[in-house]
């Protein structure tokens, strides 16, 4: 029913009863003012509107209706069709792509933009970028997935790759030996890099080989040695192979 409420300054408001769109007909729009009711018959809404304004009255602005479902699109690794009522960190999120009274009847249309949100998206058809956020080997497989209000969230779009990459591999310097190869200058899998810094214990008996020497270094025979570090010029040099997707 659409009810307006006119305003004649510190008079009472009094409610118009529902209205025809088109003619008042027999109706009568009342309007209370300092004079008495004011008799407006057989005229247009448009025109009974002009008149109370001539008055000073004005009808209260409507509310507009709220739209209370919206269409949501969110990209994450694939969890299965039904990812559940909420989605958090996705790896790409579309946000609101459309809005509706009620989030009844409208999963397929909401489905469809999301697809469509999502095949026109950079991010989602870049499987080098997609590699670079999830940082994991092996075949994936990332989905958008579409929800219409507090509904679950279901699949609309999927990409499929292959991830690899991200591989470190660290080198000793030259004049100084891997921990596990080595040999001067090798590829160290644990990162430490060591070097004998003198052989000046000439007091036997030695202690047991391996004996820590705070965090510098540890005992080996007679031998001090120290761990490479940056300071000394003797850490590693690391380089990690970039993600890319195939």
């Amino acid at each position: 029913m659409l009810v307006t409420t006119l305003s004649l300054g510190a008079v009472a408001q009094q409610t118009l009863p529902e209205l025809q769109p088109q003619q008042i007909a027999s109706q009568e729009l009342k309007a209370g003012s300092p004079a008495g009711d004011l008799m407006l018959k057989g005229k247009n809404i448009e025109m009974a509107m002009a008149d109370l304004r001539g008055l000073g009255a004005e009808p209260e602005p409507m509310e507009p209706v709220p739209f209370g479902a919206h269409c949501y699109c969110k990209a994450i690794v694939y969890v299965g069709d039904n990812a559940g009522g909420s989605i958090s960190n996705p790896i790409i999120d579309f946000g609101q792509l459309d809005s509706w009274g009620t989030q009844i009847g409208h999963n397929k249309q909401c489905a469809d933009e999301c697809s469509a949100a999502a095949a026109r998206d950079p991010h989602f058809n870049d499987k080098n970028w997609l590699c670079q956020k999830i940082k994991q080997p092996g075949p994936h497989r990332v989905s958008a997935y579409s929800a219409v209000g507090t509904l679950d969230y279901q699949v609309a779009q999927s990409t499929y790759f292959t991830c690899s990459g991200g591989v470190t591999t660290c080198t000793c310097p030259p004049d100084w030996v891997s921990n596990t190869s080595q040999q001067l200058g090798g590829v160290t899998v644990d990162g430490k890099c060591k070097k004998v810094a003198c052989q000046a214990n000439t007091i036997p008996p030695y202690p047991p080989d391996g004996t820590p020497i705070g965090s510098w270094g540890f005992s080996w025979g007679n031998a001090f040695i120290a761990w490479g570090t940056a300071a000394n010029m003797g850490a590693p040099k690391c380089v990690t192979t970039p993600w890319v997707g195939n």
